[in-house]
């Protein structure tokens, strides 16, 4: 049974904020700025530079990243204070750097534009030891098509990928989503294909170049993936996990029946316990000899 909290915050908080609604239609390119959350600024000790007109924050007294973090948000939000809140614990309790990229955002970009500024944040850098990426929800398809693209170019991937509440179909389409529809207290199934053709901008949803699931699961980077049973894109995670145990990849899974979206990230007892298993995971990962 989830905890007295995580059911609160569930049942209680997140219907009296009208979460759902966030993402219920009609939705626009101007309905989607005006729901915009507002920015939230980095935790003390950061420091800031910039790549391509675009903020780069760093967590970490490393000299080179041994992390680095993209945010979800339904690449339309910023980064969030709960993002900052685990970015600061992974990098406390591995004792890591994390890099932590603020690519541009729907609907004055679009998707291509985000792989694209990602891409050459990855490319532009030597990296000493390739860093793990961790991402949640429309970080983690920024965060798979990179590994796709460096796999397919011969080139060093990532040395793990951490991917929570994995968003990478853009059709919302799967027909397992529409079960869990209705006890998901944050997405609303009805609006998500509208954000998803506004990001997507001149594309189509199911193009192989913005949907990872269509781009080859095989030879990538070990993954740990969290998911969510009343979340409408868990099956994102399972058609992830299966694809790529098929392909003979190394994946973990660690699926919460009873939680929700990005779960790992909220401030509950399930969430602590899943982040002690995101910097084991790290750990293990950049020191193979750690115990």
């Amino acid at each position: 049974m989830a905890s007295l909290r995580a059911r609160l915050l569930f049942n209680r908080v997140m219907p009296w904020l009208k979460m759902k609604q966030r993402y219920a239609p009609p939705l626009d390119a101007a309905t989607l700025l005006a729901r915009r959350r507002k920015a939230c600024s980095p935790p003390r000790g950061a420091t800031q530079r910039a790549f391509r007109g675009r903020p780069v924050l760093r967590l970490g007294h490393g000299a080179e990243p041994t992390m680095l973090y993209l945010h979800g948000g339904a690449f339309v939000n910023p980064i969030t204070r709960h993002h900052w809140r685990l970015i600061t614990q992974l990098v406390r309790d591995t004792g890591g750097t994390c890099d932590v990229p603020l690519y541009p955002l729907a609907p004055e970009q679009t998707l291509d534009d985000m792989l694209a500024f990602t891409s050459a944040f990855w490319r532009d850098h030597t990296w000493p030891q390739p860093p793990v990426i961790v991402a949640d929800s429309a970080g983690t398809l920024l965060a798979l098509r990179l590994a796709q693209s460096l796999r397919d170019a011969g080139a060093p991937q990532p040395a793990a990928l951490v991917l929570i509440s994995p968003c990478l179909d853009l059709t919302f389409s799967d027909p397992r989503s529409k079960d869990r529809d209705a006890v998901d207290p944050m997405l609303a199934l009805a609006g998500l294909p509208h954000v998803g053709r506004i990001v997507a901008g001149p594309r189509a949803l199911d193009d192989p170049a913005i949907n990872p699931l269509l781009c080859g699961l095989q030879e990538l980077p070990p993954m740990l993936v969290f998911s969510a049973g009343r979340d409408v894109l868990w099956p994102d995670a399972v058609r992830l996990v299966e694809g790529v145990r098929a392909a003979g990849g190394q994946v973990a899974q660690v699926d919460a029946p009873e939680m929700v979206h990005v779960w790992p990230l909220m401030p509950i007892p399930e969430a602590a316990s899943a982040r002690v298993r995101m910097a084991e995971f790290v750990r293990k990962t950049v020191n193979p000899s750690f115990n």
